[in-house]
Order: structure tokens, then sequence, then C-alpha cells
């Protein structure tokens, strides 16, 4: 069976996938190719052609199109849903009224149906789109994490801003069955605290949280913000949560979208954005993710003993904190955690491929290892990129180019990284990354102004040697996907200083050599000339743009920033 995965327009980025017989062969995200962060509005058009070319099919030997949303909600159960909340909580104010109006409208069947053809096919008839099977967003969230974790049984978690009514789901996975357990359903979203709280702060909601996740480290426990939050997100003893609507929907918002009044007269003036960062912003940051991590660990409690399973599965957008994840990690209550390291709405491209796929006899599970499913571009197309815009370059073939970069970053450079196929996800593991050494502290200032052009608190994360990771942190398992935070061993804090935190962790990628053999290679190369088996590994993009796609975004990213040298293919640039 051919399965294409899509995920619809929203505020987090959009995605296609497409399974052959139940084996992923093409995910990317649609902001890759039209280049506009997260893709806002837009179907996965270009990412659905993407995966058809790369499976060599055309759009009619797909079998089925899996979408993950249930549209079919909208139609009766979604109104009178929002209808009962409306009158749980009191008057909802004009701005979440028309939201809501706004989401019926979007989501109604006949109407996406319409979109997702008018995205796929263009200048044909579009009765010829394959059947469409919509799913319920929360258990694409939780296919995608639990049959690409190889655990034959583990409770699952999918926390979300929402899906349809849900916010934050407990399944129990076997094999090939995933049952629901528990639902947290609208408002009671984690999601939208974090986005609301986010905005408040003076950034960019369902964009810039890994920013407040960031300050959230240089912030402390403030007794009368705690209090405060006792009040926005009370936490039970038998591990249940609730948010109160008030501050988030429910009422006048003259400051912002996605927070009310109430927020405001509770901690103040909200921030803006370019501002000097206060010791009050520090410690609201704080308190919203120690918030979180609390919520998180109790909700990891009560799916482990729901469930009887101390293996556990994360996923859906709140999953991408990696903070969080440690929190749980470090609990006691789990034994095995995996976290789907596309868990933002691209991967529930994938949760819905997978789920139709079963449904239609495939068995879609594996053991994800790599993330490395989207384009990549030959020696030959790449060099006609390069004499296409006149530039100079090295051809630099057999290791060669391996050396090279180990040899300029363990100098200070600060290299372009363009190799084999595209992450899919937001983080840069191996192909699309920015790299340096990570001695020394002042390299990272140099990133986040002159390369990054972002703000100078900002940490990197390293890649490191698989088995080396214990030499460096505390309590090390392997992480091959960004998506986890380790306490680092204070002997050796001040020799990786570009990638310790102010908190005194990192976010560490563990790289084998049977996965990703060149990536490899370059620590390798820099560890035989400084000792340290490991790199300064960021994503190859400036603030505001998508991770690069194609040599011409490489190109055009490193003559608009501050890089030294440019690795693109067998090829080496320099200014």
């Amino acid at each position: 069976m051919n399965i294409l995965g899509i995920c619809t327009e929203g505020p987090q980025s959009t995605g296609a996938c497409l399974l052959m017989d139940g084996k992923l062969v093409a995910m990317a995200e649609e902001e890759r190719f039209v280049r506009i962060k997260q893709a806002p509005g837009l179907l996965p058009g270009r990412a659905t052609q993407y995966c058809l070319k790369t499976g060599g099919i055309q759009l009619t030997d797909v079998d089925a199109i899996a979408v993950s949303w249930d549209v079919y909600k909208y139609k009766d159960f979604m109104p009178a849903f929002y209808a009962a909340v409306g009158q749980r909580y009191g008057d909802k104010g004009w701005l979440t009224y028309i939201s809501e109006q706004q989401i019926l409208q979007r989501f109604q069947p006949d109407y996406v149906t319409h979109r997702i053809a008018a995205s796929l096919i263009r200048g044909a008839d579009r009765r010829q789109l394959p059947p469409l099977r919509y799913v319920t967003h929360h258990k694409t969230h939780a296919a995608s994490a639990f049959w690409a974790s190889g655990y034959d049984e583990a409770a699952i978690l999918t926390i979300d801003a929402s899906g349809e009514e849900q916010c934050t789901v407990i399944w129990h996975g076997k094999g090939m069955e995933i049952t629901q357990v528990e639902s947290f359903d609208i408002p009671d979203s984690t999601g939208w605290m974090y986005a609301g709280l986010t905005e408040y702060l003076g950034f960019r909601p369902y964009s810039d949280e890994g920013s407040v996740m960031g300050l959230a480290c240089y912030g402390h426990a403030d007794p009368d913000i705690t209090t405060i939050f006792d009040d926005i997100a009370p936490v039970y003893p038998d591990g249940t949560y609730r948010i109160d609507p008030t501050y988030f929907f429910f009422g006048p918002h003259t400051y912002g979208d996605r927070y009310t009044d109430k927020l405001v007269a509770a901690l103040g003036p909200p921030f803006h954005y370019g501002e000097p960062i206060s010791a009050r912003q520090q410690n609201i940051a704080w308190a919203v993710q120690d918030r979180l991590e609390k919520i998180a660990v109790g909700l990891a409690r009560r799916a482990v003993a729901a469930t009887g399973c101390r293996s556990v599965c994360l996923a859906g957008g709140v999953a991408l904190n990696c903070k969080m994840n440690r929190a749980i990690l470090n609990s006691g209550v789990v034994d095995r955690l995996y976290i789907q390291p596309v868990s933002n709405d691209a991967g529930s491209a994938l949760g819905a491929a997978q789920l139709v796929a079963a449904d239609m006899g495939d068995d879609p599970r594996f053991e994800q290892r790599l993330v490395h499913y989207g384009p990549d571009y030959s020696n030959a197309e790449i060099r006609a990129v390069l004499e296409g815009h006149k530039l100079a370059y090295e051809y630099l073939p057999e290791n060669r180019l391996e050396r090279r970069v180990a040899a300029r970053i363990a100098r200070g450079d600060i290299v372009g990284w363009f190799q084999g196929r595209l992450e899919a996800g937001p983080r840069a593991l191996g192909s699309r990354s920015i790299i340096a050494s990570p001695i020394g502290l002042e390299i990272k200032d140099k990133i986040n102004e002159a390369v990054k052009y972002r703000e100078p608190w900002r940490p990197f994360a390293p890649s490191v040697k698989a088995g080396r990771l214990g030499e460096f942190v505390y309590d090390a398992v392997e992480a091959p996907f960004m998506i986890l935070t380790f306490d680092v061993r204070p002997e050796v804090a001040s020799r990786i200083a570009a990638v310790v935190h102010v908190d005194n962790t990192i976010r560490p990628q563990t790289v084998r050599a049977e996965d990703l053999p060149r990536w490899y290679r370059v620590i390798d190369e820099f560890e035989n000339l400084t000792g340290v088996p490991m790199i300064l590994n960021t994503s190859f993009n400036v603030k505001g743009e998508p991770i690069v796609n194609t040599p011409q975004d490489a190109v055009r990213t490193f003559y608009g920033s501050g890089l030294d040298a440019l690795a693109i293919g067998d090829f080496w640039l320099e200014k």
C-alpha cells in the first residue's frame, strides 16, 4: 500500500510523509520548500510533491491520503463542545468567540477536502484525489511515537496545544493496538498556557517557546509568582491538573491575542521584544517552565499507574520541550523514555499514515534512529549551483573535506555543513548544520551575534560520539535527537563552555558511525586534533528562517551571514 500522510494548516509546521508497504520512505515539512517559517496557513503541497517523487509514484498511485485531523467532529460535535465550555466558564469575550467560529469554518469537511485537492492537484480533474482518511489528531501523535519507539508495550503521553477537543491524552500501546486511557480537554492546554506566556514575555507564540525555555534557566523561584501560577495552573496529588482559561481565553485581550487582561493584572505589564531582559521576566519564564515540568511528571506518574508500563513514549508539540522531557526521565517514574523527534504537527502526518496503513493491512512499526528523510543533492547538482553563481570552490573528496572542517573549527572558524538528506523536525542533526568548536565561551557570542542574529543568551548544543556522553554528563543515556538535557560534570564544564547553558546543562546529539558516517568522521577528526569527542552543532539558518533545504538556500545563507566557510557535498567554499 502507498499511504500519503499530511497535516493540515495550523500555527505549527505542516508536512507530509509517504509510507510504501508500511515503510517510511520520505518525510518533509512545507516550510523548507516555501521558505516561510512554519508555513502557517499552507497545506503541504510542495512537501507532498517531494514525497511522491522520492517514492517514484504519482498521486494516482496513492491508495489513501491520511489526514491528521478529524474534521468530521467540526460538523456537530465541536460546536456543541465549544458551547458547553462557554456555559461552564462564562463569557468568552469577542476574540475567543470569533476564533472558535473561524476554526469551525476552517475545518468543515467539504472545505478541507477542497483545500487538499486544490493544493495537491493543479490543472487536472480534482475528482482524481485518492480517498481521504481523517484521523483523530492526538492518536496520530500517539502512533508516531509508539510505533517508532521499538517498544512492544508502553504508556503514551500526547501533550499538545489542542487537537479537536483534546489537549493532553494518556494512551496504552501494546503491539498494534493503541487505546485511549484518559483525556484532558479544552481549556486544559499546557501548550496554550506556554504559548500565552511566550507572547506575554515578548516573544512569538508557537515559534519562540524555545526562547522562553532557554530564558527560564536564568530565573529563580519567586514565591509571589509561584502563588499566581498555583491559580493559573493547579497541579493535584493524583497527577491531574487544570488550566484556568480566564487567564488566556475568556475575557478582554487588551494587550495580546493569547492572554487576557487578567494575566496582566496578576503578573504586571507585558514585556516587549528587544527590551533589556529583566530579572522578573526571567523569573516568570522559570515559573511557567517549572509548572510545565510539574504537570508533565504528574501525568507520567498517572500514565504509568494506569497502564502498568514503565516504558513511556511522548509526542505532541509540547514534547519538544527538552527540559520537561529530562524532568520526566529524572523523576524515577519511568525506566525508558522515547520522544518522537518530530513531535510537532508535521510529525502527526507520520502517525496518520501509520494508523491508516495499519488499518489497511500493513505493519508500519519501526525503530527510529534517524530523521533524515528529506531531499538530498548529488555533487553534480551542487557543482551546477556553485558554477551558476560563479563561485570559487575547492573539491575535497575521500575524507579530505572532514579533515578540513575539523581543522578549521579547531582554530576557531564557523562552518556551514550541507550533506545528505535533509532532517525532518526542528533540530539539525548532521545534514543541515552550522558547526564550531565547543571549546571556549567566545564562539557562542560570535555565532549568536554574527551568524544566527539572535538573542545573546540563547544556548547551543553539541554533537558527541555515542558512548562518550558519560564523560561529560551525569546519568547519560543515548540521545540521538537533541531532545533531552543532562547535567554537566563540573570538572569538564569549562572545557566545553560554548555548549553548556547557564544552568550547567547540555542538550546533546549522540552520534553513531553506522548511522551518520560522515558526521561521525568530522567529530572523530576534531577529537584527533583537540582530544574532545564533540562539536558545537546548531541549525543551518538565521533567526526567523527555516533550516536550509537546497544548495541555493545554503549558498544564500552562507554569504548573508558571518559564516567563515561552507562544506557542501564534496566542495569547500571560503569568503
